[in-house]
């Protein structure tokens, strides 16, 4: 499965979004192999953080309307504006979301 690291997730239902440039490993690497698995809300900083650990396939995609729709000025710090040719959107359907660490009631797992 591809890695992403610590980057800002936008969602529709259970479906998530996340703006990339299609010239980092990260493109060429869900190119290869659209299998993903992303914590969200883990720091890493030590046990027990409460977290939601989601399985997915990712697929890329420059759809304008999509790129429209969630384009904001914080993505300036990484590209020249919503028009940037390098701008594509990382789309990740979930197959299995599981949530972490929160007492005795987890994990709590959605089959998809």
């Amino acid at each position: 499965m591809n890695r992403i690291s610590r980057i800002h997730f936008f969602h529709d239902g259970l479906t998530l979004y996340t703006p990339t440039s299609k010239e980092t490993h990260k493109a060429d690497e869900i190119k290869k192999n659209p299998n993903v698995h992303i914590l969200i809300g883990y720091t890493g900083e030590g046990f027990g953080d409460t977290y939601a650990e989601i399985a997915g396939t990712a697929t890329l995609t420059d759809d304008r309307e999509l790129i429209d729709r969630l384009w904001s000025e914080e993505m300036e710090k990484w590209f020249k504006g919503k028009d940037d040719p390098n701008l594509v959107i990382l789309k990740i359907d979930p197959t299995s979301i599981r949530y972490m660490n929160e007492g005795s009631r987890t994990p709590a797992e959605l089959s998809l």
